[in-house]
């Protein structure tokens, strides 16, 4: 499925009139209503949530409920006849909690004025039945952060996306209850046993940036409401993620209306710890002095494509931007909206990035009548694709060559409607269907069609979908026709790469990339159901399904590694369209007897991947021949795979142990499938003809067993404590791969698929104080401290385990045709933590010790200070140094970071404005966060801590790991900001 400008007006349309809001995972008001003086019960007082529908009515024993109540700050109104009305203000509700509320009512007597009281806010939620770490829109809006994910990390279970011990795609993202998690996650097929795609290395493909969450999009601070992370037994009618869900909560139009503008602006280009990307340039430009001064004219030629020069590349010269706009409230009694809008902008640390991107959200509400409530959300993120731009971005190997690194753009559109039905005050239910859309493409552009890709061209990208396009970009043989721009054989090529070698041990490039464009669509409907009903005072049912309906769709051209194959089609190319879906049935009882709570529920999902594997994995292909007479490999597969079914038993309990304290349990079993790319990768087509690398599609799922134990005390007023324990045994938690060699005259094969298990433990504790005075009007102090103590223990191959097989050696015949994926369950393994190193997006985030912290400090004057800092213990490696045979793992330095915030504020008439400085890593320390790991970089690293690969001298440096992550963490940065808030 392509897009068409019709197809995305379409979809912008279907986001801003018509679609929206999936479950919102809502809370519950309920106490009782009595007379202050008898204490008896006021049976039929009226308790409504101010400037909304919802309400209750108190029974015959004066106790009141009020369900699907939207995360955020109420007034709640009592009243009665013949007593006065009882107010009580900024109540606040979570998502799926239960706030108590009793109200005392006064007889009515002439003069008596409504009562009115400030909600006391609590530190502890007794509702809660399982680990859960919740952020505030207020600490959002006053903590000083890169983007509201970094509030995120202070979450004692979350470690840069890894939520106990979980991979970055076993945590899913839910933006009012929908899905947009990034279920293909490419960087998975990316960084597999071999590498699933490695013409993207070759390539400079960098998927850092989205890499390090699994979410389609960001969100901006001024749109969420709250923020969650669940990480123990959740309710049976959140989807089955194997780590955790981070869950936002997006701002609702209700009260008057208001709105509010924010800009920040560092104040200069971004920078990086460690080597200058050119501190090796000398180097360069001494071999290019070399080969120019040479008798033999190839090499003179070959100096003159030694392009760079000082200063050819921008390197963090221009600031970085954020804004942010929001207006909302009720534009009518029964009808309210929000909407906001940001961009943000920023040309990176290193030479040549740049990525700007625009979020919108708009969030409707009408009810034509109030048992009848409709929600509407649309939320639009283009990163170039409607509005059309590119971003760019640096690549170790290409650093002296960067237009030879691809552009990339993308759009990214959530829809959703919902509608609520209010059966009766104790029952409804909601029906709701949701859009979820991704499209990324990566390439090159040749604005001017002079047949050569220069620096930040505009136009549209080549797509090399006809010979003739290619034929006049790409030489037709190695070492041959330079005017061309692209290379047939972009690794083995010495006339477009340097002799000298980068500290990875490979040559870089000086000219002439292999070809590349890729287009990646993704689209996922969603339709869901659900009736709630408080059957009885102690009983809260809930029942639903839930159908899911995938559609991936790739075009990708990309030119062969490895050599040339004259007999092949000139560029490896995947064409597929595959259809994955999902259902599910859920049910649960949420049971309340005296502060007793108990959540049972249980989950089935069945997955049909629509999709098959190999017929015969020796002989897994034939050539057939394309329009010009070239051959392609197309994989024979067989019959679609069968549905699988998983089922889920969720459990929590709250058990009071007093009035300030409660105790948790929780349990479920979750079972998620494996990210899509590992799965389809190279689906339509089987890849580069030298050592191909394909995917399993029918590997086993992620299954993990939890358990969590925990303890809530309120032990002072305004101060509470959160200590859990928790569990993880995960299965197919990583991952291998089979060697292959077919039947003749094809060559040797890997395939890829699941393998092992990992064992996640830990002690977590949190402390939290609610902002009020210490010190009388002079200082007033909030925030949360946590401490995180956790070990990640996962399978790792002993040796001895089958991983080759022929069909000379006779495995076709033993076999028939198939593999033994089963046996990889009886490997031999030994249990090793998580290791670091080569990469920060794929090891290193088995860290045993954590501290996080928030801080708000308010003085008198409008003057706050607030700070979050991160403290982490290192990183695992194995040392190559001394006995080889050691099991002892070494750990890497402490990471250290806190960032600050001073704002002044100032009243403006009816607005509200705000100066601020933000400065991040404020003590700018040097965070190490993986090393270069080839084997000159991990001998440096052992012997003298020097993580950049050589020593500057003999052998190169950089700042950077082969994937596009940084070594070393973020330097000091300042930040300039202003909000106005009317």
């Amino acid at each position: 499925m392509r897009y068409s400008w019709c197809s995305v007006l379409l979809i912008m349309s279907l986001v801003i009139l018509s679609t929206a809001l999936v479950f919102a995972q809502s809370g519950k008001i309920t106490g009782s209503v009595k007379d202050a003086s008898s204490g008896e019960a006021i049976i039929g007082a009226n308790v409504v949530i101010e400037g909304t529908t919802l309400g209750g009515a108190a029974d015959v024993n004066g106790v009141y409920y009020i369900l699907n109540v939207p995360p955020g700050s109420y007034n709640v109104i009592a009243s009665a006849v013949g007593y006065a009305r009882s107010t009580v203000r900024n109540v606040r509700v979570g998502s799926d909690q239960i706030v108590q509320l009793d109200f005392s009512l006064r007889t009515e007597a002439i003069g008596l004025q409504e009562v009115v009281v400030e909600a006391q806010q609590r530190v502890i939620d007794q509702s809660q039945t399982s680990a859960k770490s919740r952020v505030t829109s207020e600490e959002f809006r006053s903590l000083p952060l890169r983007e509201i994910y970094d509030l995120i990390q202070t979450s004692p279970s979350v470690y840069k996306g890894f939520v106990r011990g979980g991979k970055q795609f076993e945590t899913k993202t839910l933006i009012d209850g929908i899905d947009v998690t990034d279920q293909f996650y490419a960087s998975a097929a990316d960084n597999g046993p071999g590498a699933n795609t490695p013409y993207l290395t070759y390539n400079a493909i960098i998927r850092h940036s989205s890499a390090q969450k699994s979410a389609l999009m960001d969100l901006t601070a001024g749109s969420v409401e709250e923020a969650s992370v669940l990480t123990g037994g959740v309710g049976a009618d959140y989807s089955s993620a194997t780590a955790g869900i981070v869950s936002y909560s997006l701002r609702e139009g209700r009260g008057v209306l208001s709105g509010g503008a924010k800009f920040r602006l560092s104040s200069g280009g971004l920078k990086h710890h460690g080597p200058g990307v050119y501190n090796d340039a000398a180097k360069y430009l001494a071999e290019k002095s070399t080969l120019a001064a040479s008798t033999d004219a190839n090499n003179r030629a070959k100096a003159d494509r030694y392009t760079w020069t000082e200063g050819k590349y921008s390197y963090g010269e221009k600031p970085t931007m954020e804004g942010e706009i929001s207006f909302g409230g009720s534009v009518a009694e029964n009808m309210g909206l929000y909407f906001t809008a940001g961009l943000n902008e920023s040309y990176g640390r290193l030479p040549n990035e740049f990525d700007r991107r625009i979020n919108s959200t708009l969030k409707f509400n009408y009810s034509p009548v109030p048992e009848i409530r409709f929600n509407v959300l649309g939320i639009l993120e283009d990163q170039g694709r409607l509005f059309g731009w590119k971003n760019s971005s640096f690549s170790e190997d290409f650093r002296f060559f960067l237009e030879g690194v691809p552009r990339q753009d993308g759009m990214n559109i959530v829809g959703q409607l919902k509608m609520t039905h209010v059966l009766s005050p104790q029952t409804f239910y909601e029906v709701q269907a949701s859009i979820v859309s991704k499209e990324e493409r990566l390439g090159y552009v040749d604005g001017n069609n002079d047949g050569v890709i220069g620096l930040n061209e505009d136009g549209d990208f080549l797509t090399f979908a006809d010979t003739s396009q290619s034929n006049r970009y790409m030489a037709n043989a190695s070492n041959s026709q330079f005017t061309k721009f692209f290379s047939p054989s972009p690794r083995n090529e010495s006339g477009s790469e340097t002799v000298i070698t980068n500290a990875g041990g490979l040559r870089w490039k000086i000219s002439r990339p292999g070809l590349f464009y890729s287009d990646d669509i993704s689209t996922k409907m969603t339709f869901k159901g659900d009736i709630t009903s408080q059957v009885t005072v102690n009983h809260q049912l809930r029942a639903g399904f839930q159908a899911v309906f995938h559609n991936y769709d790739r075009e990708l051209r990309a030119a062969y590694i490895g050599g040339q194959f004259p007999t092949y089609k000139n560029y490896v190319e995947e064409l597929w369209d595959v259809q994955p879906k999902e259902y599910s049935l859920y049910a649960q009882d949420k049971m309340e007897y005296a502060g007793l709570i108990i959540n049972v529920g249980a989950r089935l999902d069945a997955l049909d991947l629509a999709a098959a594997d190999f017929t015969n994995y020796f002989g897994p292909f034939e050539d057939v021949k394309d329009a010009a007479g070239g051959s392609v490999r197309v994989p024979v597969r067989g019959e679609d795979l069968d549905m699988r079914f998983f089922f889920s038993p969720r459990l929590g309990v709250s058990h009071p142990i007093s009035d300030r304290a409660a105790m948790y349990f929780s349990f479920s079993r979750q079972t998620q499938s494996q990210p899509f790319s590992r799965l389809f990768t190279n689906y339509g087509d089987f890849g580069n003809p030298s050592l191909p690398v394909v995917v399993h599609t029918g590997q086993d799922p992620i299954k993990s067993t939890n358990y969590d134990l925990g303890l809530q005390w309120s032990f002072a007023e305004g101060y509470g404590m959160d200590v859990n324990a928790y569990y993880r045994d995960i299965e197919n938690y990583g991952a291998t791969s089979f060697v292959v060699t077919p039947r003749t005259p094809w060559r040797l094969y890997i395939i890829t698929t699941t393998f092992g298990y990992a064992d996640s433990r830990g002690v977590e504790l949190t402390l939290r104080k609610n902002l009020s005075p210490v010190l009388g009007d002079f200082l007033s102090v909030g925030g949360r401290f946590s401490y995180a103590y956790s070990y990640i223990k996962q399978a790792v191959g002993a040796g001895g385990n089958p991983s080759s097989f022929s069909t000379v050696g006779g495995d076709s015949a033993k076999y028939g045709g198939g593999l033994p994926f089963s046996d990889i369950k009886l490997f031999n393994t030994i249990e090793q933590n998580v290791q670091g190193g080569s990469s920060s997006l794929t090891g290193g985030y088995d860290r045993p010790h954590r501290i996080t912290y928030t801080l708000m400090m308010r003085f008198p004057y409008e003057i706050m200070v607030s700070s979050v800092g991160r403290f982490e213990s290192g990183f695992y490696y194995r040392r190559t140094l001394g006995d080889p045979r050691a099991r002892e793992l070494a750990e890497g330095p402490w990471n250290k970071q806190v960032d600050l915030r001073v704002e002044k504020m100032f009243d403006l008439g009816s607005a509200r404005i705000t100066v601020f400085l933000d400065m991040l890593n404020a003590f700018d320390t040097k965070n190490i966060l993986a090393f270069d790991a080839s084997n000159v970089g991990q001998q440096n690293w052992e012997r003298n801590g020097n993580p950049t690969g050589g020593d500057g001298v003999t052998t190169a440096t950089r700042p950077v790991t082969q994937d596009g992550s940084l070594i070393y963490d973020i330097p000091r940065e300042v930040y300039f900001g202003l909000s106005v808030n009317f």
